[in-house]
């Protein structure tokens, strides 16, 4: 039988979550606790293919996927941006502006309000750090 391009329902939904294998190998995700892991899909699912730049890790927008300690969330988010697999695009403050953060294994989706230039952006930092896959917490 041949393969064809539209399969129509051969899987549910339209948008899906990807992490190339080759980020799931790294020695960074191999160290990542299992509170990083689970942020790092919960932010690849903010995802939409022409946002990347613009993920938030705010209390607002991770409660409703099952979140519920900001310290949690806070030390997670610290976990992914030390290991590379976040890149934080614009610093935020209160009251009212959030952080935006980037995935490093997808393509910057650059806008003016971020706080870094183009070049500022390491793809694929998480194969650039040195991480013990002995950490696991």
């Amino acid at each position: 039988m041949a393969k064809t391009k539209g399969k129509g329902n051969s899987r549910d939904g339209q948008r899906f979550v990807a992490l190339p294998n080759v980020l799931l190998a790294s020695p960074a995700y191999l160290s990542l606790s299992f509170s990083a892991r689970a942020l790092l899909v919960d932010m690849a699912f903010q995802y939409s293919g022409s946002n990347n730049g613009k993920l938030v890790v705010c209390d607002k927008a991770m409660k409703p996927r099952g979140w519920s300690s900001g310290t949690t969330i806070h030390k997670a988010k610290r976990e992914l941006l030390e290991a590379g697999f976040l890149c934080e695009t614009r610093k935020g403050h209160k009251p009212n502006k959030a952080s935006w953060f980037a995935l490093t294994w997808q393509t910057l989706d650059w806008l003016p309000e971020m706080d870094i230039q183009r070049a500022g952006f390491t793809r694929s930092a998480y194969l650039k750090t040195n991480s013990d896959p002995q950490k696991m917490e």
